[in-house]
């Protein structure tokens, strides 16, 4: 949606463009008519994760006309291998028809949109998120970017904290990459002393997070009370050991200030900081930072995991061959979407 707006308003202001009165119009209506769509949209970072059928909806009517808009300009505007005069004349009527199908079907979203935004599930604060909850289950894909990660964190720097980031798109892999190596054997042995925290969209309160955290590291149940927490000398237990810390689903780097314990207490000790988040700008300030941004899957990759979920330890009978890489190929290397869609074909009767 934003882009759709920028290219508009790039056509409206460049002093390259001559407009004709009717395209002037019809950009500055559109223009209009989406400006407050980035409002509802940016609602969504307050509500639970969902599958919203109308996003799908929304971007498939932005693009398609985005498409026109692009085809039509294209048309107009002399290629690269011409020269390109002073004043360009752009006539954009022809898209008078689309721009008010655009605003028409967006309008007939809009109650809709803002009821479900509205009546989503609020995120309640993760109270037993604090400890690594997660399972033995294989990892599919990512092989590559496993063991770069593994080996960074591997090489262990003494008397500093470093800060590792997975970010990426929702439902990319990033929990799961960082489960496979939080529970790797090779990372088992390296750290003596690690902690997992899930944070969240709404997390708990910084204090309760570092709690959480020093509670695993000095073996403490984390329902044993404040008292044990409080005396459990970290500097001492950490001493001379190497300490890995988890921060699964950071929404926003206030997060990262339960590690300020860490900073100001221990700072002298090996401590490996490893955050997953789709923010690609968590700034901080505990040490050196490492940024890996975790990709999607390649086409081989996406159609052994639909198999693996779909099939099991089963191989994919031959006339499902072509199917299963035309499904694959339409996920386009999500594995969030892959799995969702391998559990539907699972339970269906054909």
């Amino acid at each position: 949606m934003l882009s759709l707006v920028i290219t508009l308003n790039d056509i409206l202001h460049c002093s390259r463009y001559d407009l004709d009165n009717e395209t002037q119009r019809i950009v500055q209506v559109l223009i209009k008519e989406l400006q407050p769509w980035r409002k509802f949209l940016e609602r969504l970072d307050k509500t639970s994760p969902s599958q919203n059928a109308l996003d799908g909806r929304i971007k498939e009517a932005v693009w398609k006309f985005e498409d026109s808009l692009e085809s039509l300009l294209t048309q107009q505007i002399p290629s690269q291998l011409q020269t390109l005069p002073e004043i360009v004349p752009i006539d954009l009527q022809s898209l008078q028809d689309e721009a008010h199908s655009l605003i028409e079907t967006l309008k007939d979203m809009k109650k809709t949109y803002i009821y479900e935004v509205e009546n989503m599930p609020q995120d309640e604060p993760i109270t037993s998120s604090i400890g690594f909850h997660g399972t033995n289950s294989k990892m599919i894909g990512l092989s590559d970017q496993f063991q770069l990660l593994k080996t960074d964190l591997m090489k262990l720097k003494h008397n500093r904290i470093s800060l590792h980031t997975l970010v990426g798109t929702a439902g990319v892999g990033k929990t799961t990459l960082a489960m496979q190596i939080y529970q790797h054997p090779q990372i088992h042995s390296y750290y003596e002393f690690r902690a997992w925290v899930t944070v969240g969209r709404i997390p708990q309160p910084t204090s309760l997070i570092s709690e959480g955290i020093i509670a695993q590291l000095c073996g403490i149940g984390i329902t044993q009370g404040d008292e044990e927490i409080h005396n459990c000398s970290l500097k001492e237990r950490l001493r001379d050991k190497n300490c890995l810390i988890v921060l699964d689903e950071v929404w926003d780097r206030d997060a990262l200030f339960s590690l300020k314990f860490f900073y100001e207490d221990i700072r002298h000790e090996c401590i490996q900081v490893l955050v997953s988040s789709r923010r690609r700008k968590l700034s901080n300030d505990y040490g050196h930072t490492e940024g890996y941004e975790v990709r999607f899957l390649n086409e081989e990759e996406s159609m052994e995991l639909l198999c693996d979920k779909v099939f099991g330890d089963e191989i994919c009978p031959p006339r499902l061959h072509k199917a299963v890489v035309k499904i694959a190929k339409h996920c386009e290397g999500l594995p969030l979407l892959i799995i969702i869609v391998a559990a539907i074909i699972s339970t269906s009767e054909q």
